[in-house]
């Protein structure tokens, strides 16, 4: 497969990174010197210094042969253009980058399809929606969903208080469209068996659905999952902002610690709940100030890396319940996970999921990587000949270290047992390590 990808920011980069990790064959345009050298030294790439919106360019680069073209400039505009030109070249797939919201809304007159644009994409958006969902909902560390939401796949740190800890799996009771999928101990991912325990410290990951999540967090927590949550975010950007947004028709007391003050007042003017403080996210005594002792979770989400682990720290210092912290550069999540942050979040590992699942097999409809690349979750459609369909499940060669964990058959959802049965078009969700991938996708070839 042949993928162009214009603009090297931290966003292609980081894109162009993965997907040649994949095995894919990656051009990268640019028109900055110091990115493309910084490409070439460090990837097996082919390269060129030039700009993305030139037909000659595009030509030079064989635009005509790629299989899809990633337009991830700075620039909404010269994103949009770069797939026009790409589709009437015949490109099949085309992604843009689009961080204007203008550009995606209903009153927006003009689809972005007529533009050439296939897929739009937003990290900012992404992370936004990300981190609100896990801010919210009490324990949560991890959040997924499949099947456009039929199915969820929640990460939940255990603790000694929560009902579940110290329990085996068989002695649970009894939820329906509930399962643990997998076990995390000491940094292991653990595929478990009815036999196995849930101990305090143990990450968990379980599927259900939207039906069943009270029972669940009633299930994983010492805390009610309908309490009133205090919620404090530093930065005032664009993510907090988004962030902000999200979380202000929820019944939840939101502070958001901003340092510009002219931004303080645009974010005043738009959001109907949040306190909007002017102040430094960094400066503890305005945090004591503001009852940090008693916020439930705490959100750093600057465009300082720096800034959000120091900020991050200083709330578990003082005892709050959940951090989260943005962290752009890849190489600071697992320092981030070492120095105790609760919810590390990398927008370029959400991006990348988003792509991953475009340039996959087609029946691949959606997938999560979780635990910095230790686990993946995929969603797969099976066909009427698919090798898995009309068996039992306990009699498929599936492969070890791998779960199905839930078949979503029209609009019903099933968590299987080991006499349940694929049928044609259903929607499998499989949690599986990453080495076991291929098998898990040769059981739903022909």
């Amino acid at each position: 497969m042949k993928v162009i990808v214009i603009g090297a920011g931290v966003v292609g980069f980081n894109l162009a990174l993965n997907l040649v990790k994949e095995g894919v064959e990656v051009v990268i345009v640019d028109e900055r010197e110091e990115v493309i050298r910084r490409a070439m030294e460090e990837m097996d790439v082919q390269t060129f210094k030039a700009s993305g919106t030139n037909l000659t360019v595009l030509d030079a680069v064989g635009v005509r042969d790629a299989d899809m073209v990633l337009a991830v400039t700075e620039m909404d505009e010269k994103n949009i253009l770069a797939c026009l030109i790409a589709k009437e070249c015949g490109v099949p797939i085309t992604v843009a980058r689009i961080r204007e919201q203008e550009f995606t809304t209903k009153d927006f007159s003009i689809p972005l399809e007529r533009l050439g644009v296939d897929h739009a994409i937003n990290p900012n958006r992404l992370v936004a929606q990300e981190i609100a969902q896990i801010a919210k909902t009490p324990g949560l560390t991890d959040w997924y969903e499949f099947a456009e939401g039929k199915i969820k796949l929640m990460g939940f740190k255990i603790t000694s208080e929560a009902p579940i800890a110290h329990n085996k799996l068989s002695e649970i009771p009894n939820i329906p469209s509930f399962r643990v999928a997998a076990i995390i101990r000491n940094d292991t991912p653990i595929i478990p068996s009815g036999e196995d325990h849930v101990l305090a410290g143990d990450k968990l990951f379980v599927i259900t659905k939207d039906e069943s999540l009270k029972k669940v967090l009633r299930l994983v927590n010492k805390d009610k999952p309908d309490e009133t949550r205090k919620i404090v975010i530093v930065g005032g950007g664009r993510v907090g902002f988004n962030i902000a947004q999200r979380l202000d028709e929820d019944n939840l007391n939101v502070t958001l610690i901003e340092r510009d003050l002219k931004r303080c007042n645009f974010l005043s003017e738009h959001l109907k709940k949040t306190l909007v403080l002017n102040g430094d996210g960094k400066d503890r005594k305005l945090l004591m100030q503001e009852g940090i002792m008693n916020t439930h979770t705490f959100v750093s989400a600057t465009d300082q890396n720096e800034v959000n682990l120091l900020a991050a720290l200083l709330a578990k210092q003082n005892n709050v319940q959940k951090s989260i912290c943005l962290i752009t550069d890849e190489e600071f999540v697992p320092l981030a996970s070492s120095l105790g942050i609760d919810v590390p979040i990398n927008p370029m590992q959400l991006t990348s999921d988003f792509i991953l699942k475009l340039i996959r097999k087609t029946k691949i409809l959606s997938m999560a990587t979780l635990l910095e690349d230790k686990a993946e979750t995929v969603e797969i459609a099976a066909s009427p000949t698919s090798k898995c369909v009309g068996t039992p499940i306990k009699d498929l060669k599936v492969p070890r270290g791998s779960l199905i964990g839930a078949i979503v058959r029209g609009e019903k959802v099933i968590i299987p047992h080991g006499e349940d049965v694929i049928m044609p078009d259903d929607r499998v969700i499989i949690l599986t390590l990453p080495d076991q991938l291929k098998k898990v996708e040769d059981l739903f070839d022909s």
